[in-house]
């Protein structure tokens, strides 16, 4: 069965390419921006989706660049009325649409208080746009599936663009920095993404484990935390599934205890110095009895992860780690998608949603 959200699923490469394209310019801009005016601190300002890219941003941009990132919750704003001082801090503003009632107004609060605005969006006219400095938009194109996806991954593209420019900065005065964000780097994703398409049969079958289940949770940590929390709403928005998104170190905090026989665990084991707690919460899942499944990357011991997982498929990008949420992202996708289709439901128009989402 072809869906509009499969169809878009498939255009990522494509859509990849050219915001990698399109948006090389513009970052420098925004780079140079922050160079001149002194900026030390990134607020970010996102919902749904859009927060998962920013919480990517939170990771990348810290690593990357030096730079203190920090989450502006909307309604701080909106519904209290708060006015945030920001000196020699910008906010990085997040909305897919453009249209998000609460993410334009506290972009316009920052602009009063002199911070520069950088918006990520995917519409050239989108009401965001007219409060911002900066206008990164993405050439995703009109994306008619309600679950974000090619909108989704063109903004962690344009995260890990905006990062490896204000990470060559960084370098340049001394501040030494985790490499990952060369352009050869990031012009290896679309190939990656292809790489993750050819593995749909076996991302299918994981999802179709999930069939006829209620809850599951979702293991991610560093970079992929923001996979975990995307592949989770994922889930949600396609099959009505409970599905819940933690950190690995987190989850043995308090959580844990949910894990019963039968449980269902989805675990995001990206190469790196996370790899090794990842591998610990789904070796300890299953010593409770939950059915653990695992989607791997880069040099992961593909035998370790065979040991604490009854399912796993491995990507096999070969993407450095600050890249690969892109590529888990994708697998994702498929496993919602997927098993969507095995509970027969529509991915494409989920009950209870509009693809643009006002709030304030």
């Amino acid at each position: 069965m072809t869906t509009l959200m499969r169809r878009e699923i498939g255009e990522q490469p494509a859509v990849l390419g050219r915001t990698l394209e399109a948006l090389a310019a513009p970052v420098e801009a925004v780079a140079e921006t922050f160079a001149a005016r002194g900026i030390r601190t990134i607020v970010t300002c996102g919902r749904g989706s859009s927060d998962h890219v920013a919480r990517y941003a939170s990771y990348l941009l810290t690593i990357h660049a030096g730079l203190l990132v920090a989450d502006l919750t909307p309604s701080i704003v909106t519904a209290y009325g708060a006015t945030p001082v920001l000196p020699d801090a910008a906010l990085l503003a997040i909305s897919q649409s453009g249209a998000a009632e609460d993410i334009r107004a506290v972009a316009a609060a920052a602009r009063t208080q002199g911070a520069p605005v950088v918006a990520i969006t995917n519409v050239g006219d989108a009401p965001l746009l007219e409060v911002a400095d900066h206008a990164l938009v993405t050439p995703a194109g009109p994306e008619r599936s309600v679950p974000a996806t090619k909108t989704f991954t063109a903004a962690l593209a344009t995260v890990a663009l905006l990062g490896g420019a204000l990470a060559r900065r960084a370098r340049s005065v001394g501040a030494l920095r985790p490499g990952g964000l060369e352009p050869a780097e990031l012009a290896r994703l679309p190939e990656a993404v292809e790489r993750v398409l050819a593995l749909e049969p076996e991302l299918a079958a994981l999802g179709a484990r999930l069939k006829g289940r209620d809850r599951c949770v979702v293991i991610g940590r560093g970079y992929n935390r923001a996979t975990a929390s995307e592949v989770a709403l994922k889930i949600q928005e396609t099959s009505y599934l409970s599905a819940q998104d933690y950190g690995a170190s987190d989850f043995l905090h308090g959580p844990v205890a949910v894990v019963e026989p039968g449980f269902d665990v989805l675990v995001i084991a990206a190469p790196g110095p996370t790899a090794a707690t990842v591998l610990a919460v789904a070796a300890r899942a299953r010593e409770l009895g939950a059915r653990v499944a695992a989607i791997s990357d880069g040099p992961v011991d593909r035998t370790e992860v065979a040991a604490v997982a009854d399912v796993h498929v491995h990507l096999g990008t070969g993407l450095a780690e600050p890249l690969t949420p892109i590529a888990f992202a994708v697998a994702g996708q498929l496993v919602a998608l997927h098993l969507a289709l095995a509970e027969g439901r529509s991915p494409d128009v989920p009950r209870a949603l509009r693809k643009v989402t006002v709030t304030r």
